[in-house]
């Protein structure tokens, strides 16, 4: 009679536990690290530029992580100054518009910098949208074998009994 053993199992075990997490870190930070280093200095140079001071707020930020979902927020723009103050019976009524939505948006503006115009965000991640789909299958590679690469290879231990 041969037996065969598989030994290791609670650590195997423990392993996969750890995968979640270790692919929440290395899913997340692969993902925004693309978004900032590829996609966003791709929409930079669309980004319209008369002063700078809408390139100026770009960002690109992790906003929301679950079991089933990483988020990666690229935005442009922020707090916003009023857009124009009226007077209305005496109350000081302030309108604030989002100017990097309303330039994203804006089809017939007359851009000052050739190359740059409306979807200037949009446009980039819909360019780099396949790319992405590398980044994250990457990504899961590298945490399953960070994961696994800690569990020690052992070789199956044959046990002979009558032989």
């Amino acid at each position: 009679m041969i037996q065969i053993y598989a030994v290791g199992l609670k650590a195997l075990a423990t392993q996969f536990a750890a995968l979640p997490r270790t692919l929440d870190k290395t899913l997340g930070e692969r993902m925004r690290k693309y978004a900032n280093d590829t996609i966003m200095e791709e929409s930079l140079l669309m980004c319209p530029k008369k002063t700078g001071a809408l390139r100026s707020t770009k960002s690109v930020r992790r906003t929301k992580t679950t079991p089933d979902l990483i988020r990666i927020r690229l935005a442009y723009g922020g707090k916003t100054n009023p857009a124009s103050k009226h007077f209305v019976s005496g109350a000081k009524i302030k309108a604030y518009v989002d100017y990097a939505h309303v330039l994203h948006e804006n089809t017939y503006e007359n851009y000052s910098e050739p190359g740059t115009g409306p979807k200037y965000l949009e446009q980039p991640v819909l360019n780099h949208k396949d790319e992405m789909g590398r980044v994250i299958r990457s990504g899961v590679q590298e945490a399953v074998m960070t994961v696994f690469s800690k569990i020690a290879p052992r070789k199956p231990t044959l046990s002979t009994l009558g032989v």
